[in-house]
């Protein structure tokens, strides 16, 4: 690891990784599960995350063993640098992949919501210009965006609790009413909304109380669970499961109906604080795509945000509207999320059967 870097602390890890997980799109969450599940779908989004709880529970593994090589030097390591590099490339593509889809599902939202006046191509290069720069910035500058994006989003969940004065807890029951089959395939659905935990194998050697590493990845991974089951169970109780399926952004039109003195109309502020949230998830998946094909080229990382940026630029308008880009998302989803189980676990696996004197050989490689 370079020293150079700056280390971030442990609650600087938590935030991050709650931030690169929960972003704008959660907001539309409750549509995929609901549409399955019913009103029993926040009882699927909990069992979903066993999905991230497992990353990082298996990536534990590779942690404890080598808690200053990354998931990358590894995969060189076992698999030599062709085979290595391959695998670290496709893995890089996903955070490149979602970067994409990010952006383009802010503009969309942003849009059809406040500033529907600002042309699409303008909304995605301010998104792709914000995310450059504060990738280049590196991760504790990321580490301090992500703590105030977090009590932004507290107090969104907060200022959420005021509809139930306005719901029926009829619209929740009965519970287990839509059967164990259709929770566990809704379960599927929401699992796919846990994606990016895999980001704690790619910064974990920069961070500076190794032995609090695990504990707290497990500690984001269930706040990021309580806060996902809290939007789609919230969306169900204020909307009901048969509403929830016909729009795009349910927990956007709960907000709209917040009713809090002084402020007017809470879409406004509930609109800021997703934009922020957007520009936060976009930024930390930009610098994991930086990282890791620096780790791949050695090439510099603020180079490699340059060379990306086209991507991330052009692909988001080239994807279109909501409906094309929910289709690709969820076409894609279920083997990005196949890939990484299979690819962190075999990492895993090895780390166990491999000696450790093969860290002299990953060293060398670094």
């Amino acid at each position: 690891m370079n020293k150079k870097n700056k280390l971030i602390t442990s609650t600087e890890l938590f935030f991050i990784l709650v931030g690169c997980i929960i972003g704008m799109g959660f907001t539309a969450l409750p549509v995929d599960v609901v549409s399955i599940a019913k009103q029993d779908g926040w009882i699927s989004t909990i069992i979903g995350g066993i999905y991230p709880l497992y990353i990082v529970l298996i990536g534990g593994v590779i942690i404890k063993k080598y808690p200053d090589s990354n998931i990358m030097n590894l995969s060189r390591a076992y698999f030599g640098k062709i085979i290595g590099n391959t695998l670290n490339m496709l893995f890089m593509l996903q955070f490149l992949f979602y970067a994409v889809l990010v952006i383009s599902g802010s503009s969309n939202q942003l849009r059809a919501y406040s500033v529907y006046f600002i042309p699409h191509f303008k909304m995605v290069m301010l998104f792709a210009t914000i995310a450059c720069y504060a990738s280049i910035k590196g991760l504790k500058v990321l580490g301090r965006f992500t703590s105030i994006t977090f009590f932004l989003l507290c107090l969104i969940i907060v200022a959420s609790t005021v509809t139930f004065k306005s719901s029926s807890i009829l619209n929740v029951k009965p519970f287990l009413g839509a059967g164990v089959p259709k929770i566990l395939e809704g379960s599927l659905k929401s699992a796919f909304a846990y994606a990016n935990m895999e980001l704690l194998l790619i910064i974990y050697p920069y961070v500076k109380q190794k032995k609090d590493i695990l504990k707290v990845a497990l500690i984001s991974t269930l706040v990021i669970i309580f806060f996902h089951t809290w939007v789609v169970f919230t969306s169900i109780y204020f909307s009901g499961p048969d509403l929830i399926p016909k729009q795009i952004w349910p927990f956007s039109f709960v907000a709209e109906s917040f009713k809090i003195p002084v402020i007017n109309n809470f879409r406004y502020v509930d609109i800021i604080v997703l934009t922020i949230l957007a520009y936060k998830t976009i930024s930390i998946e930009f610098y994991a795509s930086s990282k890791i094909l620096n780790n791949i080229t050695k090439i510099k990382r603020k180079t490699i945000c340059f060379l990306l940026f086209p991507i991330i630029f052009i692909c988001p308008m080239l994807i279109g509207n909501e409906v094309i880009r929910r289709e690709i998302l969820g076409k894609a989803m279920p083997w990005i999320t196949l890939f990484n189980i299979a690819y962190v676990t075999l990492i895993a696996l090895l780390t166990l059967l491999i000696d450790k004197k093969r860290l002299r050989h990953i060293e060398k490689i670094n």
